[in-house]
């Protein structure tokens, strides 16, 4: 058995002149909305594990430019 996902049928409404375009490319629009919503997502994601993680890499930061790296005495440049 697979362990992919299964997929679902969606009907969407996108722009006529894009559509024959992108045949006329031979390229799977289904792939394309796959990639872009996978790609969007993990974006998605990242900025608010950013926002919510907010305080906390500001004080790291904060930490780094007072006192250096934690490993500063390991690290030779």
């Amino acid at each position: 058995m697979s362990d992919a996902p299964c997929k679902q049928r969606l009907n969407v409404t996108v722009r006529a002149d894009l559509i024959e375009a992108a045949r006329k490319a031979k390229l799977n629009l289904s792939q394309l909305l796959e990639d872009s919503l996978l790609q969007r997502l993990r974006e998605s994601r990242a900025k608010q594990w950013q926002e919510e993680h907010r305080d906390a890499l500001a004080a790291y930061r904060a930490r780094v430019a007072h006192s250096g790296p934690w490993n500063k005495d390991l690290v030779r440049f």
